[in-house]
């Protein structure tokens, strides 16, 4: 994982891929996939998951179409975990999610 641009190495099909959640690819996904589907990740349908992954995929890698994974049909759960770990990044960067200091909590 590259810290600065939040891009992943990810092996599917013994073939390495650069997965990133940029803020067009997290668009796409408000645009094309079920909300439940980023709410509740691990009960999210193959094809919602396959989706999920050519949009992560999509900026540096066109040709990894949803119809295309769902032919390699990765290991779901290894896949859930690439998702989620790079979503998890564009949301809250290298620093990861962080608790409200007391103080912050009580501006709220």
């Amino acid at each position: 994982m590259s810290k600065h641009t939040g891009e992943f190495l990810v092996n599917l099909g013994g073939q390495s891929y650069r997965l990133i959640y940029d803020w067009a690819a997290l668009s796409r996904i408000q645009d094309e996939v079920s909300k439940d589907a980023l709410i509740d990740l691990p009960a999210a349908k193959p094809s919602e998951i396959a989706k999920l992954l050519s949009i992560g995929l999509n900026r540096n890698h066109p040709e990894m179409t949803a119809e295309k994974l769902m032919e390699l049909s990765p290991p779901i759960i290894s896949v859930l975990g690439m998702i989620d770990a790079a979503i998890a990044y564009a949301y809250y960067g290298s620093d990861g999610m962080k608790p409200l200091e007391e103080g912050e909590k009580k501006k709220r």
